[in-house]
């Protein structure tokens, strides 16, 4: 009786060290500094202060264009050389901008990348702690029978392969214009043989050789291969991750009462209940910076509508003024005229009638 009673108990103590062990591990790899909404927050807090960056980049070369504009519309002398030096430095500014958002664009592909690579590793670490815990012998357990691992990383390939091929090739167009291949698609579905299908495109753009159009095809028929099995293999992944997750619902353990009260929570209540307050500070704190960059990006856009309503007044009330002297001056040339004549006319009537 006496040896019956210590066997379960040490096989309960097992099993009470067993999952002590476990929830050590899963807290340690979650940690609340690198949870998941954190890293979410911080990314899309990043990503509004570049967007509002660009964007008042692209404002103030958009005020300069204004600017030349409005010096151009009112008729002043204008300074080429200086008008040239300010077209160069905007078209300087455009391309720095264009060039520092390929760059960026190009950063936040590979941080896509990686963090995807990230997932797929942890939904596999996932499956194995699973499998992991299936194997282990507990008392009072109902297990069900083992499930195939999903391949968390399938779709990593085909879809690199995808994208490091659009990347090359300039986008999903081959670099020709989005209209330009819209017809190209038209026509090819149009045309089953190639020739008939080559020599409608070159009918339609005559500047296009027969060789342009040939590359284009063999361009197009590698696109659609890549992306058929691009799909493949993400339609593929979701299927097993999909049976992975029923599989893990379905391995539910169903522990004693006893067993419950043996374990010993994680946390201390009090503790989980100050973090919480301390995430909640921190979220409404980026929120009233989110608001402020918010505010500060409509302040800085009505200041320069109201910069460039002003700039219009003053345009229209120049021009105003100019009408006004030419009209003035117009008259005044009419007037010039009639007393210029009839000055003439009297000088010839002193000569053919002198006194």
């Amino acid at each position: 009786m006496i040896s019956s009673f210590v066997s379960q108990a040490n096989k309960l103590k097992n099993v009470q060290i067993y999952l002590e062990h476990s929830l050590k591990n899963c807290g340690a790899s979650f940690d609340d500094d690198n949870s998941i909404c954190h890293l979410r927050e911080l990314l899309s807090s990043d990503r509004f202060k570049e967007c509002h960056d660009f964007r008042l980049s692209i404002f103030n070369i958009a005020e300069s264009l204004n600017s030349l504009k409005l010096e151009v519309f009112n008729g002043k002398t204008l300074d080429l050389k200086q008008l040239k030096a300010d077209l160069i430095s905007i078209q300087e500014r455009s391309r720095t901008a264009n060039a520092e958002a390929v760059t960026k664009l190009r950063l936040l592909s590979e941080q896509e990348n990686m963090l995807t690579e990230e997932v797929f590793s942890l939904q596999q670490r996932m499956c194995e702690w699973s499998n992991n815990r299936n194997e282990h012998q507990v008392p009072k357990l109902e297990k069900k029978k083992p499930i195939k691992e999903a391949s968390a990383k399938v779709p990593a390939k085909e879809v690199q392969t995808f994208a490091n091929f659009l990347q090359k090739s300039g986008g999903h167009e081959n670099g020709w214009r989005v209209k330009d291949h819209s017809v190209f698609l038209k026509l090819r579905k149009k045309y089953r043989e190639r020739g008939k299908m080559i020599a409608a495109v070159r009918s339609i753009f005559p500047d296009m050789s027969e060789r342009d159009v040939e590359e284009h095809e063999e361009w197009y028929l590698q696109y659609s291969k890549l992306q058929s099995e691009q799909n493949d293999a993400l339609k593929r992944w979701k299927e097993e991750q999909q049976n992975c997750r029923l599989a893990k619902e379905e391995d539910v353990v169903v522990v004693s009462e006893k067993s419950r009260k043996a374990i010993v929570p994680l946390d201390d209540p009090r503790d989980v209940k100050e973090r919480l307050l301390l995430w909640k500070e921190e979220k409404k704190r980026r929120q009233l910076d989110q608001l402020q960059l918010r505010n500060d990006l409509d302040e800085r856009l009505r200041q320069m509508e109201n910069s460039k309503k002003i700039k219009c007044e003053e345009a229209k009330l120049e021009i105003a003024k100019w009408k006004r002297e030419k009209e003035l001056q117009t008259n005044r040339d009419a007037h010039l005229k009639i007393v210029e004549k009839q000055r003439i006319e009297d000088l010839r009537c002193d000569t053919t009638h002198p006194k």
